[in-house]
């Protein structure tokens, strides 16, 4: 079950499908190593030393991680510049990577919903068959009392991360969890941060045009149309051109990408 990319939270079964898709208009040699793991499967990775983390404190047992190696025979974990690409992939399409952490994992992508840690899982289901219960009944994204969405905030002279979270209307400490900051809580001029709101989601109706092009990045290839009326949910608006949507593609199928903001109302 390690492998089986199909017992993931739907989430992140969605982005790894595009994760690899990008990964090979690249040339990168992607091999996902590691997907969920049963609580055997993490007793063993622990007596192998291949994690620190007893069941069910990894986020592989709760089907919201992978780990990855470059599918090359005899070179799967030597070239830093490979990881370091996946890794920045993966962070466009909305996970945390394990090589930005004080302590980097490198092979390691997760969904940036529940933080760094199992702790808001932990507090939210109790237990990972109780999360994964929850996927049957819609609950594909973090619920009401978690992060739904994710944005960033760069740090500027003066900051402390209790400051940015008094701003921005964030425990400081929530901030610290999801950008992998230990105690003494340094941070950097310029260091962009993952800042975690809860928020409602936010819906908006294809408008000033007959079918709108869903890309899957901004101006990239086209994945799919709406048709005009069509509601769609709105993932992300930080950028004023181009907003993430999610909605009913105009052959039925539920696509998530990027649409020109001016055809949204």
């Amino acid at each position: 079950m390690a492998r089986d990319i199909t017992k993931l939270h739907p989430k992140l079964q969605e982005i790894v499908a595009e994760l690899k898709d990008r990964c090979e208009k690249e040339g990168l040699k992607l091999l996902i190593t590691s997907c969920i793991r049963d609580a055997e499967e993490q007793l063993e990775c622990y007596k192998k030393g291949t994690s620190t983390l007893k069941y069910p404190n990894s986020m592989h047992n709760w089907g919201v991680a992978i780990d990855f190696c470059k599918n090359v025979k005899g070179h799967e974990y030597d070239d830093a510049q490979f990881f370091t690409r996946v890794g920045e992939i993966g962070k466009e399409l909305g996970l945390i990577w394990g090589g930005d952490w004080s302590k980097p994992d490198r092979p390691h992508l997760q969904l940036a919903d529940w933080g760094t840690s199992t702790s808001k899982l932990k507090k939210t289901y109790g237990t990972p068959e109780k999360f994964m219960a929850s996927w049957s009944k819609g609950e594909n994204s973090a619920s009401a009392s978690t992060p739904s969405t994710v944005k960033t905030y760069t740090v500027v002279k003066g900051d402390t991360l209790s400051g940015i979270g008094t701003k921005l209307g964030v425990d400081w400490k929530e901030i610290a969890e999801l950008n992998g900051i230990k105690r003494p809580y340094t941070i950097k001029i310029g260091q962009v941060l993952k800042v975690a709101a809860n928020e409602k989601t936010t819906y908006m109706v294809v408008a000033n045009c007959t079918t709108l092009r869903c890309r899957k990045t901004m101006n990239g290839d086209v994945i799919g149309y709406f048709a005009k009326g069509t509601k769609v949910e709105v993932l992300d608006q930080s950028n004023k051109s181009w907003y993430k949507v999610k909605g009913k593609s105009t052959n039925g199928k539920v696509i998530t990408g990027y649409c020109g903001s001016k055809y949204l109302k």
